[in-house]
């Protein structure tokens, strides 16, 4: 073999090796990508990754041995476009569904539980003028673009409301206080941080029914990461939510309204 030959193979050896040591579980480091969705995850007023699902996924990384190389906030679309390319390693973090399956990876243990609730005008929760999901009938209700809703919660939702789609939560929330809207769909926790961060505690309230509980995942990409080194992550993480410091990172990462 020619040296030139030698090179070109030890540079595609090389390549192979930094684009997919974790599917062969050699990888010492990870690429993180996030969304802007406290408390779960955000960047904080350092400009520092933190929340529940960041905490608890560098804990479980950490466990393994497995550093974070990087970890960027994005927009969620554009997360989940790094992550089907191969961009980023893990995407933080999501419910689990048919279309994500086709280019992520989803350990068989969630992170955690997630409430979604509809938040209203607190004089209205107050009134107990929302009781349940009929109750939406001939509203407005502000659902947020990309966001996995349950598919049977959101065909009833058209069914017997007006859905209009915004890009973030907060902007739900500033619709909601101009009146532009009843009512928008949020997760529990992120509503009441989001309530809290704005100043609105006593202007936005959750309404008193349950909409639907959703698990949330850390998302890693096929494209560089196989399921042998999920079947690690899962394990990690089951044995993690058993700690003191599992429910410390709940706590600590809670709202204060809450």
């Amino acid at each position: 073999m020619s040296t030139a030959c030698r090179i070109a193979a030890i540079l595609t050896l090389s390549l192979c090796f930094g684009l997919f040591g974790a599917v062969f579980g050699r990888a010492e480091s990870v690429r993180i990508v996030y969304d802007q969705w406290p408390p779960y995850e955000y960047t904080d007023s350092r400009q520092r990754p933190a929340g529940i699902s960041y905490e608890v996924t560098r804990a479980v990384l950490k466990a393994m041995g497995i550093e974070i190389s990087s970890a960027k906030g994005v927009p969620w679309s554009r997360g989940l476009q790094m992550l089907e390319l191969g961009q980023a390693d893990i995407l933080l973090s999501g419910i689990r569904c048919p279309k994500r399956e086709k280019f992520a990876l989803f350990p068989s243990e969630s992170m955690l539980t997630a409430q979604w609730r509809v938040f209203v005008p607190c004089f209205r929760s107050r009134e107990h003028q929302y009781t349940s999901l009929e109750s939406l009938r001939g509203k407005r209700v502000g659902v947020v673009q990309d966001y996995a809703y349950s598919p049977t919660l959101l065909k009833r939702l058209g069914e017997i409301a007006e859905t209009q789609t915004v890009l973030t939560d907060e902007a739900n929330f500033r619709k909601l206080m101009e009146n532009r809207i009843d009512a928008a769909l949020c997760d529990h926790r992120n509503g009441l941080w989001l309530s809290h961060q704005l100043g609105l505690e006593c202007d936005v309230c959750p309404a008193p029914f349950l909409l639907e509980e959703q698990r949330i995942y850390t998302l890693f990409s096929k494209e560089t990461v196989n399921k042998s080194f999920i079947g690690r992550f899962s394990e990690e993480l089951r044995i993690f939510k058993t700690t003191p410091e599992y429910g410390r990172i709940l706590e600590q990462t809670a709202p204060k309204s809450e």
